[in-house]
């Protein structure tokens, strides 16, 4: 063993090391902390054969392994590293070698940091026979997690050849350089069935890459990784001289259903977690999805052709074809929805991609894996409306190239096509559209019982467009096979889409039900109980407005974002997406009477090991199945084929489902409002935990994961009425508001007392800001605002903890700090092109505003007035009360007002006012506008109040400002400026 064979890393100070860049660099420690993304050709490839990485000799004094990429097929490749953390503006070297079987092979190189700043550095080396070391040095321009990449020089021009790479390191420029011990403790699969086998082996794996000998004490700890409590730990003594490889073996006995994180931790140690899941055995019965609620996904086989490859190849993530259904066969998935897994199996381009050549080689592969695996093909046909964006390689081809100069292409965007759709919709000619579908149903020959005519056509298609297809569609499929289900019309509220009801109501008088047998919806504008909008709201609200017209089935096929905040990218929020939340869904919809629930993808059910914080379309490398996996499980064993029969909502947050399987009760009960401290006497029921692992009864915390419930002893309609008249009971009945207004040196603090008696006690806080003394309060059942006088000097943070002392006990409420601008009643305030006053009293709130704006706006007169010339004008005469839920979302205290100038209606409002009740005066001068208004309002000591100005020349804005500074007052109400009262 020699120096240059070490894994070196920045020496950051006296005993504290960096980890070893990239893990595992030496291969020492097998292929662990690499995975292999490989697209597997169709034309080379005729069995689908997968080679995964390989270990062979290393290079010639530089330890014993190598990592090894044979490539006889000619086939795409990626290779993925183990993130790391790099440092901002400083300089790093890169450098390991590789050879090939055959000489000149481009492979390229790159340290990538995948994120909202996008930072990338790669070297394009010509392989050789012999080993050839390669190197590139490099400054970064922005701190963050990095990973290394390794993919065919070219696109699509990978040869037929043999590579292998050894001695992967990146270390820090002119810093001094000491060697890391890795290690890494991986279970021998995975992914375990309780009571088959019943314990999993582990082997530690311990290199030391160093100069000097190595003894040290190492802990392997296995965590859950939802409840992050200890399960296991193990601890070794190990001994390795430099260069030396050992490997420990020990086994642990599987006890519970869950998701297993293996944390190896030492001094001077680099590591890498293992993991594992544990489900429960899912037997498959025979299921009718038309009538059985059951677990069901959005995916597919990652099937790729043009634009995406010139060659058809199938992608898979460090495992042969096919493994991720057959893994997602156990966790209990009985159906695919067709979507965002590659081309579908029913793709236009994938079935006839030359005219009249049909070819259904890829569905028919598609049709009998999942047969093989009991899981139900749902199709998305027709999906060929939306012309490609040439930038973007990825996406699907939506149409043959063929037809393409055939289409029409629509000139008009209809009023409800989304931007990143407008002036791309395209329409097939109407008989080759007929054929297409047609022929690919009397292909399935009935295989598929239930078909879906096109995703969220509510985004882009005019209802005209959209049931002409439609009908063409379902007359097609009906043609050859009678008994087949169509879903149609799968109104969407994604991308902030307007209310997809008038577009709906439109395709219903165009007769467009005549063509479906149930409703599709994609519910982003209601996705949690607790949210603005209510799930269990949108789906009722959705059935009442269907029941004027015709009542159908509602099919939930498609909810990637199930969380009650904006998103931001797809890897973000899977990241988010926890046991419970997909939970609540499947037990919602199921609650709600919903026929089938196909929410999130197949995706969000692998663990990131690898990249946890790239943020790209498909963040995953490896089909490790995580906790999301074990939940699905769990709902598949407790829930398949049920039907709700009792839906109990209880105070500070409880609900209960309780369903009927197979003439037996089972419920769900949960906080949806995560209110903490509220408990319930479980006692008289069977308990089990979101993973179905069973609970001691007794008096229980609800908590955001659901508890799982059977009457034992108690007969239906005893556990019925048990339920019905369970009292969940908060330990604490004063709560406060999650977040907290500061104004000057007084910070506002709503409190909410749960109870129906008084409650009475002492405010204080924790750290700084500091209180100047404890605050008393007393307050009946309701909520009260509490000033807390400041401390001078306190610092500026934006978080704190309330301490709330109340009946003889210490609580503590870590809350948010929002700071505002802050204007007295009788001031006047400047903007960058305004200049007014606000004041206000108890009843009558007045406003005087001077506009710089001399331009006319060149906009249709029809504008909606953000879209013009105009002032927004933001009020709330209610800012010192915080709701316990949502805070910065807008409240009955407040409304918006436009002033658009050139307008014919000069004054318009949005939210509980009424412009009769205002007086309006505008004039027009030299410089622009000004106007006065006032009007009735019941106030307190604060109003909130902002301005934005929308200026506009030629059709275009110019310029918005606003008084604030802050964006999005249009929806955040904390943004406002608050003016306080005179005292």
């Amino acid at each position: 063993m020699t120096l240059h064979k070490l894994s070196t890393i920045a020496f950051l100070g006296a005993g504290l090391y960096a980890s070893a860049l990239p893990f595992n660099g030496p291969f020492e420690l097998g292929t662990d902390g690499f995975a292999l993304i490989r697209y597997l050709r169709t034309d080379t490839n005729l069995r689908l054969n997968f080679i995964p990485l390989q270990l062979d000799s290393g290079t010639d004094n530089c330890g014993k392994n190598s990592l090894k990429l044979a490539n006889p097929y000619r086939e795409n490749y990626n290779i993925f590293s183990k993130e790391f953390k790099l440092e901002a503006d400083t300089t790093y070297h890169f450098e390991g070698k590789i050879r090939s079987a055959n000489a000149g092979e481009k492979v390229y190189l790159g340290i990538f940091k995948v994120d909202p700043t996008w930072s990338a550095e790669s070297i394009m080396v010509n392989t050789d026979v012999e080993w050839k070391k390669f190197s590139k040095t490099f400054t970064t321009k922005k701190a963050g997690y990095y990973h290394i990449l390794i993919r065919p020089g070219k696109h699509d021009e990978a040869t037929s050849n043999t590579l292998w790479f050894d001695d992967l390191k990146l270390t820090r420029v002119n810093a001094p350089q000491s060697g890391l011990v890795e290690a890494i403790t991986v279970p021998d699969r995975n992914l375990y069935t309780a009571g088959v086998g019943n314990q999993a082996e582990f082997s530690l794996k311990v290199f030391n890459p160093g100069p000097r000998n190595y003894k040290e004490n190492i802990t392997v700890k296995g965590v859950d990784e939802y409840r992050k409590n200890t399960l296991f730990q193990k601890k070794f003594t190990v001994e390795l001289a430099p260069g030396e490889t050992k490997q420990f073996h020990f086994s642990e006995a599987l006890k519970r259903f869950g998701s297993v994180r293996v944390q190896t931790s030492g001094k001077n140690l680099s590591s890498h977690d293992g993991f594992y899941s544990v489900i429960g055995e899912y037997r498959a019965a025979p299921v009718d999805i038309t009538r059985d609620y059951v677990v069901g996904l959005n995916g597919g086989l990652y099937f790729q052709q043009y634009p995406q490859t010139k060659y058809p190849s199938y992608q898979c993530f460090n495992a042969p074809f096919g493994r991720h259904i057959e893994l997602l066969s156990k966790t209990g998935c009985r159906i695919m929805r067709d979507h965002d897994g590659g081309v579908r199996g029913v793709d236009w381009p994938a079935v006839e991609w030359n005219q009249g050549k049909f070819d259904f080689s890829h569905l028919d592969r598609q049709l009998d894996l999942y047969e093989k695996n009991n899981i139900t093909l749902f199709p998305v046909i027709g999906q060929c409306f939306i012309q490609n964006d040439i930038r973007s390689r990825w996406q699907n081809q939506n149409l043959p190239l063929w037809v393409l100069p055939l289409a029409e292409h629509v000139k008009e965007n209809p009023p409800n096509c989304i931007k990143s759709l407008q002036d791309r919709i395209l329409l097939p000619p109407r008989k080759l559209f007929e054929n297409y579908v047609r022929q690919t149903v009397k292909h399935i020959n009935g295989r598929v019982p239930v078909y879906e005519i096109t995703n969220e056509p509510n985004l882009y298609l005019s209802p005209e467009t959209y049931v002409e297809y439609l009908k063409i569609a379902s007359s097609a499929i009906r043609s050859v096979q009678s008994d087949a289900k169509i879903t149609g019309f799968c109104l969407s509220s994604d991308f902030n889409a307007s209310s997809s009801y008038p577009w709906m109501e439109k395709c219903i008088k165009l007769g467009g039900l005549d063509y479906v047998q149930a409703l599709s919806f994609h519910p982003y504008g209601g996705r949690e109980l607790g949210a603005i909008y209510p799930a269990d709201k949108y789906i009722a609200d959705l059935r009442k407005f269907m029941a004027s017209h015709r009542v159908l089935p509602l099919w939930n096929t498609e909810l990637y974002y199930l969380i009650d905040h904006n998103a931001r990218h797809n890897s973000y929020e899977e990241s988010l997406c926890q046991p419970h939340h997909v939970a609540w869904r499947f037990l919602v919809d199921l609650g709600e009477g919903v026929q089938q629930s196909i929410a999130i993808p197949g995706e969000y059910l692998w663990k990131r090991m690898l990249t946890p914080n790239m943020l790209s379309v498909k963040n995953f490398q490896e089909l490790i199945p995580s906790e999301n996996f074990v939940t699905y499980n769990a709902l598949a064993r407790f829930f398949e084929g049920a039907k709700p029969i009792g839906k109990f909502r209880y105070s500070n947050g409880g609900i209960c489902y309780v369903y009927d399987k197979k003439g037996e009760a089972v419920a769900a009960i949960w906080n949806y409002l995560k209110i903490k401290g509220v408990v319930a006497d479980l006692s008289e029921f069977d308990v089990y935990d979101v993973f179905g692992n069973s609970e001691k009864p007794g008096k229980k915390e609800l908590e955001d994961a659901p508890l799982y419930l059977k009457p034992g002893k108690l007969t239906k309609e005893e556990f019925l009425n048990r339920l019905k008249n369970l009292k969940p009971e908060l330990r604490q009945p004063v709560l406060v508001a999650p977040l907290a207004r500061r104004i000057g040196d007084t910070l506002l603090v709503t409190l909410y007392n749960t109870s129906e008696k008084t409650q009475s006690g002492f405010l204080g806080l924790s750290g700084s800001p500091a209180a100047e003394k404890p605050v008393p309060f007393q307050m009946a059942s309701g909520h009260t605002t509490c000033p807390i006088a400041l401390r001078k000097g306190g610092n500026d943070t934006l978080k704190t903890t309330i301490q709330l002392a109340s009946g003889g006990r210490l609580h503590s409420f870590p809350i948010d700090i929002i700071r505002n601008r802050h204007l007295t009643s009788s001031g006047k305030f400047r903007m960058e092109n305004a200049a007014g006053t606000i004041s206000f009293d108890k009843t009558t709130v007045r406003l005087s505003l001077e506009v710089q704006d001399a331009t006319r706006p060149g906009t249709p007169a029809n504008a909606e007035p953000w879209l013009t010339d105009s002032v927004e004008l933001f009020f709330d005469s209610s800012p010192e009360v915080t709701p316990m839920r949502h805070p910065h979302n807008y409240t009955d205290h407040t409304f918006r007002l436009f002033v658009a100038p050139h307008a014919k209606q000069q004054l318009s409002s949005m939210g509980k006012f009424s412009c009769d009740d205002a007086r309006f005066k505008l004039e027009q001068t030299p410089a622009g506008y000004r106007f006065d208004l006032s009007f009735p309002r019941q106030t307190g000591r604060y109003l909130g109040f902002d301005v934005k100005i929308n200026d506009f020349s030629k059709g275009k804005k110019l310029r918005e400002t606003t008084l604030s500074g802050k964006a999005e007052l249009y929806r955040d109400r904390c943004n406002f400026t608050i003016v306080e009262k005179e005292k």
